[in-house]
């Protein structure tokens, strides 16, 4: 790819968008994604950063041997007022928008972590 140079410059042709195509595609396939099952706790890392925040619910999974796999995955830009906020508070805006965004997922579960 020769991108590792300041001057280099990525030409964005058919090739890149095939590859690009099927990398969005396999994130939102199995065995990224999984569903949901009664068995096994959920866990929700957050996180914010400048620009914006995002989460991943996962549950462990597994006969026998449990395996963190993904549920779904969220991110949202922050609004340009939110972006002047202290990293504490976007923690906690992140803490807030993760929660509600999975909460459908998770309403029949005993536990989140």
């Amino acid at each position: 790819m020769g991108l590792t140079k300041k001057e280099s410059r990525l030409i964005w042709d058919d090739d890149y968008e095939q590859v690009i195509q099927r990398l969005k595609k396999s994130l939102l396939q199995p065995p990224i994604l999984v569903y949901p099952t009664r068995d096994g706790p959920f866990i929700l890392p957050m996180d914010a950063s400048d620009m914006g925040m995002g989460a991943v619910l996962e549950q462990e999974q597994g006969d026998g041997r449990l395996v963190k796999q993904v549920i779904p995955y969220t991110f949202k830009t922050l609004h340009s007022s939110q972006m002047c906020y202290c990293i504490s508070n976007k923690e906690l805006i992140s803490c807030g928008y993760s929660s509600n965004t999975v909460s459908n997922t998770v309403s029949n579960t005993a536990s989140i972590t």
